[in-house]
């Protein structure tokens, strides 16, 4: 990560995004700081606060800190990334579950309603549906879907269905923030935005997949050989209805099977965080697992990479992430790139599964083991340590055992005495502690591809 003290317009630590150019990026911050909240939710906390306090206006354009902006559109726009590139609220959401800190939310809360102020004001068309003003904007540099030659060009008639959702997702979570932010009297407001926001997402909709929408003809907008993992976000968000995700399961296989759309971070976080809604973790646990597999290879090399000969300084160290995971052994964009790290989290939230609950009032989270066949050995143990969750520290270890079973072990000390339970997909209790402890041991049987919801009392 590349987080540097305050500095010019940065009045709080911020997330430069990448050594050679610094500068700051909301969709890079949220999934970079998505990362650091496991190690260091403080720090987390006061980066992403800065970085809309900071902000020189509500979209959060992108700047470096002499307060000069770096991503212009063509029409002298300038420009934030978009609600669903790196998902930010959702980002917030995870981490307001696992800390319940209410006093950052509070504080974060005016800033996140002026930033959807903004985007209802500055990104709607006449009509009233989401668009981008061009592919930098998205986070999609120069894609094929916003019908522009120029990656900064005007493409304002593309109705967005992954902003449609990303902005859907946005209110439904700003209307459960609100009475905890003290903000009770917005939540019919957040409640009547969303609404039509769903409505919208849903009606995206053709033929067993969510499309862009041409706002000239109305019409869906359908390219040969394209289909982007990010038509995935209304999975993403929550928002498709079930018909809609039984309907779009199938692509979890084509885009297994065509890692391509699986090389950059934030696509992968869309990809995995769908997989997780649509029930398809073991899917995601696959993906994460040939990513990090050909990644870990090239951080782990002993050698450098990509030596241009005629240039005494154009070669790759290893130990270094990148600004993305190619699936060939090509040069991997810029170096020292924050959202290059983020991949422990997908290990943690899609192969351990160590996830959040919605459970705003209480402390409870999900494992759900999810060991990918080549790794799904009998007598194989597996693990992690130093995991939080609100006043929990946990260790957490799976043994696999015949028939896709998996003997689960959690070793936890709580700040409270409490008592813990274990509830498995159907609700039913599969463990309980005997006693009120602040530290114990949870051991169960489980399945691997199943979800176990941890609540402590």
């Amino acid at each position: 990560m590349n987080i540097r003290r305050p500095i010019g317009i940065f009045k709080h630590p911020w997330d430069a995004m990448q050594v050679h150019s610094p500068r700051v990026v909301l969709g890079e911050t949220a999934l970079d700081m998505l990362t650091m909240s496991y190690a260091n939710p403080k720090l987390a906390k006061e980066v992403l606060f800065g970085t809309f306090a900071d902000a020189l206006a509500p979209n959060v354009p992108c700047a470096r800190e002499d307060g000069s902006v770096n991503m212009i559109g063509a029409d002298g726009s300038e420009c934030g990334t978009a609600p669903m590139w790196g998902f930010p609220f959702h980002v917030i959401q995870i981490i307001y579950e696992a800390t319940g800190d209410t006093v950052w939310l509070k504080q974060l809360y005016p800033h996140l309603k002026a930033y959807l102020r903004w985007w209802l004001e500055n990104r709607t068309d006449e009509e009233g549906w989401f668009h981008c003003n061009n592919s930098w904007e998205s986070g999609q540099d120069g894609s094929r879907r916003f019908l522009v030659k120029g990656e900064g060009d005007p493409a304002e008639f593309v109705r967005t269905v992954d902003v449609e959702a990303s902005m859907a997702e946005a209110m439904l979570i700003m209307k459960k923030f609100a009475p905890i932010a003290g903000n009770s009297a917005d939540t019919t407001l957040w409640h009547n935005l969303a609404r039509r926001r769903v409505q919208n997402t849903r009606s995206m909709f053709f033929k067993g997949k969510f499309r862009d929408v041409d706002g000239r003809n109305k019409q869906p907008i359908i390219l040969r050989d394209f289909y982007d993992v990010m038509f995935l976000s209304p999975l993403t968000c929550g928002i498709a209805t079930e018909e809609q995700m039984k309907a779009v399961k199938p692509l979890f296989r084509f885009y297994m099977g065509n890692p391509f759309w699986l090389q950059w971070p934030p696509k992968v976080f869309a990809f995995c965080e769908a997989a997780w809604n649509a029930g398809k973790q073991l899917a995601a646990a696959e993906a994460v697992m040939q990513i990090a597999d050909r990644i870990y290879r090239r951080t782990d090399s002993r050698k450098l990479m990509f030596v241009e000969k005629d240039s005494a300084f154009s070669y790759r160290i290893p130990g270094v992430a990148n600004e993305f995971w190619p699936v060939d052994f090509r040069p991997p964009g810029a170096e020292n790139y924050g959202w290059g790290a983020t991949l422990p989290t997908q290990i943690l939230r899609n192969i351990i599964g160590f996830r959040e609950t919605a459970d705003y009032a209480g402390t409870a989270f999900y494992l759900a083991p999810a060991i990918p066949e080549k790794f799904a050995v009998v007598g194989k143990k597996y693990g992690v340590s130093n995991l939080h969750f609100r006043g929990v520290s946990a260790n957490v270890f799976y043994q696999m055992k015949d028939a896709g079973k998996i003997k689960i072990t959690l070793a936890f000390t709580a700040k409270k005495p409490g008592e813990a339970t274990v509830l498995n997909e159907s609700g039913e209790d599969i463990f309980l502690t005997s006693s009120k402890k602040k530290e114990g041991k949870i051991e169960f049987e489980g399945t691997n591809g199943s979800r176990y919801l941890i609540k402590f009392y």
